[in-house]
């Protein structure tokens, strides 16, 4: 199936609340896209990670309401090893979310209790990550997705392969502050 597919059953399991099956979804996405990006580099985790870190910024973005982490630690982690490590193989080896991760409202990240928080924004940025990502310029999905940015509607068929775009509405938002 092709990306625009697994964007687009994100999107939908995500607003039925099924979080576990969007996060499936969007960890797929992350995989097809990185293997595509990085198409040299073997190991899937590595690509996987690689892709994280190239589009951290987007992520933490969206994930976090505006604030951007940019080559961070939480706890002795970097985002992508939390999100690969923990999130996803967990999610697609074990078929559900780990034990040591809990999704919340809240905008933060940090450890509870021996358990990771995460947000649950962290879905719209890393699909907006997918989305941007310049392998996937040719996906679509249908016309009526859209996705809300600092507050302006944007529908999704017009973001992909536009990474470009994506950031220059964050970076627009971030300079009219």
């Amino acid at each position: 199936m092709a990306i625009g597919n697994r964007v687009k059953e994100c999107i939908d399991k995500f607003n039925l609340d099924d979080l576990e099956n969007a996060l499936i979804q969007l960890s797929i996405a992350f995989d097809g896209t990185a293997k595509k990006e990085y198409p040299k580099t073997v190991k899937v985790g590595e690509r996987f990670k690689t892709f994280l870190r190239d589009n951290q910024d987007i992520i933490t973005y969206f994930a976090f309401s505006g604030n951007m982490f940019i080559d961070c630690k939480f706890n002795g982690y970097t985002i992508e090893e939390i999100i690969y490590e923990v999130l996803r193989c967990g999610l697609l080896h074990e078929g559900s979310i780990p034990n040591e991760i809990e999704f919340i409202n809240e905008i933060l990240l940090g450890r509870n209790n021996g358990r990771w928080r995460f947000p649950k924004t962290y879905v719209q940025g890393g699909l907006l990550a997918v989305i941007g990502a310049e392998s996937n310029k040719n996906e679509n999905i249908p016309t009526h997705y859209t996705t809300v940015i600092n507050g302006k509607v944007y529908k999704v068929n017009d973001l992909w392969g536009r990474r470009d775009r994506i950031r220059e509405i964050m970076m627009k938002d971030i300079s009219e502050l």
